[in-house]
C-alpha cells in the first residue's frame, strides 16, 4: 500500500520517529536478501524480485523508507526457530548456503520442543489436539487453538466437552451473535421502538 508506506517513511524520518517492523528477517545474509527484492540497472530489471517471498513487502518498505536493512536496530536476537524458518524461506537461488547456516545445534534448538502427530482421519486429529489442550488445562496453563478450520474447531470443542472442559470458541462468530452483540441489538431495537411514533 503506497499510502501506508509513505506515512511510515515520513514517521521514520522524523527526529523522534520510530517505526517497528515486526517479523523483519535481519538474520538472512545480504546476498539472499538482495535476491528477494530483485536487482535493477537504471530502469531495466536485471533480476526479478521473489514475488512469492513473505519478506518482499518488508524489502519494498525499507527501500521506500530509504534505509538499508543493517541500519534497522534489532530489539531482540532471533530465536533458533526464527532462524530455521528464515532459512526454510531462503530464495531458491541461494539455497546452497543451507548446509553452512543450518547446523545440528541450530536444528535441535529450533525443533526440540516441536511435536508432530500423524492422524489417520479428522476425528483422530481432533482428539489429538483435544488431548494436548486437556493436558495444558490440567497443568493450569493458558492454552489456545488457532485454526482457520472451523470443522476442526467444532470437533475439538466436542471432544473437550466429553471431559467437562468448556472451550471458549469465538472463531467465526458474527459480532451480532455474540453475547455483547445480542445485547447491543436488543438495546437498539428497544430504543428504536420507544422513539418511533
Amino acid at each position: 500500500m503506497p499510502a501506508t508506506a509513505k506515512l511510515l517513511a515520513t514517521i521514520a524520518h522524523l527526529p523522534q520517529g520510530v517505526v517497528v517492523l515486526p517479523g523483519l528477517d535481519t538474520d538472512l545474509d545480504d546476498a539472499a536478501w538482495a535476491l528477494i527484492g530483485g536487482t535493477m540497472e537504471g530502469d531495466r530489471i536485471v533480476e526479478a524480485p521473489a514475488s512469492g517471498h513473505p519478506q518482499l513487502a518488508m524489502h519494498a518498505l525499507l527501500r521506500r523508507i530509504g534505509i538499508a536493512r543493517d541500519e534497522v536496530t534489532r530489539l531482540a536476537q532471533p530465536s533458533p526457530r526464527a532462524r530455521l524458518v528464515s532459512e526454510a524461506m531462503r530464495p531458491s537461488a541461494a539455497t546452497e548456503r543451507w548446509a553452512m547456516r543450518v547446523d545440528a545445534p541450530t536444528r535441535d534448538a529450533a525443533l526440540g520442543s516441536l511435536a508432530v502427530i500423524e492422524a489417520a482421519n479428522a476425528e483422530e486429529e481432533a482428539l489429538a489436539v483435544a488431548i494436548a489442550l486437556r493436558e495444558a488445562v490440567h497443568e493450569n496453563k493458558r492454552v489456545a487453538l488457532v485454526t482457520p478450520d472451523r470443522a476442526l474447531a467444532r470437533r475439538v470443542t466436542a471432544a473437550l466437552g466429553r471431559w467437562n472442559i468448556e472451550a471458549d470458541d469465538s472463531g467465526g462468530d458474527a459480532l451480532a451473535d455474540t453475547e455483547a452483540g445480542v445485547f447491543a441489538r436488543l438495546v437498539t431495537q428497544r430504543r428504536w421502538r420507544a422513539s418511533s411514533p
